[in-house]
């Protein structure tokens, strides 16, 4: 957050000119962090974006409260709430003074665990995975350092609750939020709740908000996150044995790109000399050369794509086996037909290339850019799943058959009104099928033969799903919910299904 963030601690606010008929440097920008600096003889200084300057209080009541800052010399943090203008060349600052600060050196980590990730998930009405919660608390409840070099800083009290006594406990204080962290039976500090703050807190003498200086951070907490590091060095394992999936996954990528390769450069080049476009939007190129061997080159890649351009890429002339590069949006076309006289090739783009055309001369080679897109895609999630970089860290042992953490979240009642809106009467079986669904931690396999209600069960699935995450925006499993197949009537049968 930052210092113009700050709500909490005694505030007051200061109308400063310069002193010796000094004037402020230009460029000052609201709501940007100052320091008050104290010296002697009621002298004050004030530091703004490296420049230090004389300054005073420009009314009575502002010079009252600049001595008592000095005699109390509390700590403090300022920020400057309106810049000097061309009509006022004084600045007002907001000060906020706290009864103490703290620092130490010990690095400080504080755990988000599922259940705060489900906690903020509601509080904040859209989806949100671990990462982006550590991310959201360090950037609403951690203030900049004051030099670079140095720790974050931050606002903390003692926790607020009842029997905070008898344990660790304590709340940091941040921007319209404040968190409460305590430590748990494994002696490791975890995040506990996130309540919102609608009004300044200035502590009392139980619970004092101190201004914190130290190397706080927040950190993944849920069973998916202390579970990368032990399911990555057993992956390291098991990748390396002859039947590991995720071993031929990645085998089975190698061959398809070699077999795509070789495909291409058996097929080589054409060159064209001219091209035109037809009535009908296809493509027209005239080839120097008989057509009767390229027939013969055609079967070989049968209906792959060809791609216009004017260089052949390295990688098809042989001469590298790194993937090619090709042009941000290269063309490409279906081979449609081929003349004899005059000696030519024609193709058949698709509606998005509508904006393309091809060079006036060049060569046709094999679109390679497709295949490569959908293999590099593959790679990535192969990587993701291998490194255990993706919100599910489970997933390659799972896909390796190997036993896992189960995380243990709130279990949802299979059946409810939204549910015999879409589905009045479920078997036992297909409620069973409902109950496995909603409440396993990962991914649910549901089987069964033509005709047993499985796309009534998925409608029922989807209605509960959007029932249980009400409130949550557009962000949330409302509206949100893919569903997909290898089919397109199946798609569309379950989704005529779902309401």
């Amino acid at each position: 957050m930052n210092v113009s963030d700050v709500i909490h601690g005694r505030v007051a606010t200061l109308d400063l000119r310069c002193a010796d008929d000094e004037d402020f440097p230009q460029g000052l920008v609201s709501k940007s962090e100052v320091f008050l600096l104290g010296g002697e003889r009621d002298e004050w200084r004030l530091e703004v974006n490296g420049v230090v300057l004389g300054v005073e209080g420009n009314e009575p009541n502002d010079r009252d409260t600049l001595r008592r800052a000095g005699i109390q010399n509390l700590p403090r943090l300022a920020w400057l709430a309106q810049a000097p203008s061309a009509k006022n060349s004084n600045c007002i600052i907001q000060l906020h003074e706290f009864p103490e600060a703290l620092a130490w050196e010990e690095h400080m980590e504080i755990g988000v665990d599922d259940r705060l990730v489900d906690d903020l998930r509601k509080r904040l009405r859209r989806s949100i995975s671990a990462e982006s919660a550590v991310q959201w608390l360090a950037e609403r409840m951690l203030l900049p350092a004051r030099e670079s070099a140095q720790p974050p800083r931050s606002l903390l009290s003692g926790s607020p609750a009842t029997d905070a006594g008898r344990k660790t406990a304590f709340r940091l204080h941040g921007s319209g939020y404040a968190v409460d962290v305590q430590r748990g039976p494994d002696d490791c500090l975890r995040a506990t709740r996130v309540v919102q703050t609608r009004r300044k807190v200035e502590g009392d003498e139980r619970r004092p908000i101190y201004l914190v200086t130290g190397p706080i951070r927040f950190c993944d907490a849920t069973v998916a996150g202390q579970f990368r590091g032990t399911a990555q060095t057993e992956l390291d394992t098991l990748v390396t044995q002859a039947d590991s999936y995720l071993g031929l996954w990645q085998a089975y990528n190698n061959k398809e790109r070699s077999a795509i390769l070789r495909r291409a450069r058996e097929f080589g080049w054409v060159r064209y000399n001219r091209v035109e476009r037809l009535p009908d939007g296809e493509w027209r190129f005239r080839l120097p050369e008989d057509v009767a061997n390229l027939r013969r080159r055609m079967d070989v890649i049968g209906q792959e794509s060809l791609e216009a351009g004017g260089e052949v890429p390295d990688a098809i002339q042989g001469s590298s086996d790194e993937s090619p590069s090709s042009p941000r949006k290269p063309f490409t076309g279906d081979h449609v037909g081929m003349s004899a006289s005059p000696p030519s090739l024609t193709l058949r783009t698709p509606p998005e290339q509508d904006d393309r055309t091809p060079p006036d001369q060049g060569y046709l080679f094999v679109a390679l850019a497709g295949h490569e897109t959908r293999i590099q895609r593959r790679e990535q999630a192969w990587a993701r799943i291998r490194n255990c970089d993706n919100p599910m860290p489970q997933i390659g042992l799972m896909l390796e058959g190997r036993p896992v953490r189960e995380r243990r979240g709130r279990q949802l009642e299979p059946i409810t009104k939204a549910v015999r809106d879409v589905f009045p009467n479920p078997t036992q079986r297909q409620r069973q099928a409902l109950e496995v669904a909603l409440n396993t931690p990962d991914i649910a396999l549901i089987q069964g033969p033509p005709g047993t209600g499985k796309t009534r069960v998925i409608a029922a699935l989807q209605a509960r799903l959007a029932e249980a995450d009400e409130g949550s925006g557009p962000d949330g499993l409302s509206g949100n919910t893919l569903l997909t197949s290898f089919q397109h009537d199946a798609v569309e049968n379950a989704a005529s299904a779902t309401r």
